[in-house]
């Protein structure tokens, strides 16, 4: 059996379109954790149509991150290195 880095390229999965590189994976892993206590914030003020609006877009741009992240680290384990 071949070893993945004997394959060529077009056989491999491009996980680019999840997170280019691993430095990246690093920036959102650190903004995911220095953001999931902005959540806390807005107990209590959903009910302000500005402060709801601003709530779903900082909780999709959250579930956008953490969703790439996954993906690409689950994705990463299915590969031999």
């Amino acid at each position: 059996m071949q070893k993945r880095c004997e394959i060529d390229n077009k056989y491999k999965w491009d996980l680019s379109s999840y997170i280019k590189d691993e430095t990246e994976l690093q920036n959102n892993l650190k903004y995911l954790k220095e953001n999931v206590n902005k959540f806390k914030t807005y107990y209590g003020k959903l009910t302000d149509k500005s402060v709801l609006t601003e709530y779903l877009k900082l909780s999709e741009q959250y579930e956008n991150i953490l969703a790439k992240s996954i993906n690409y680290i689950e994705l990463n384990l299915e590969t031999d290195f």
